[in-house]
């Protein structure tokens, strides 16, 4: 599957190389505004939007857990460190 995914994101890379100079745009929104209209622009930034929120609330995931788990570790070696 990663094989897969890397074939595919080396495509897409090289298409968006060849047709960025050969339209002159050097951004990706300004090609797929040209690609594909403004409906391709607009759906391009909500793709990016909808992308960047779902990595946060997993980040704030994985912060939470690990807050936890610190928690649980700094309460089992106090218990530990004071029957002692």
């Amino acid at each position: 599957m990663i094989i897969i995914a890397g074939f595919l994101t080396e495509a897409s890379i090289e298409f968006l190389i060849r047709f960025s100079e050969a339209s002159a745009l050097f951004s990706y929104c300004a090609l797929m505004e040209d690609a594909f209209g403004r409906i391709g622009k607009i759906f391009l930034q909500l793709s990016v939007v909808v992308n960047n929120i779902g990595m946060n609330i997993i980040y704030l995931i994985i912060i939470g857990k690990i807050n936890h788990n610190s928690k649980i570790l700094y309460t089992l070696l106090h218990t530990i460190c004071t029957v002692n």
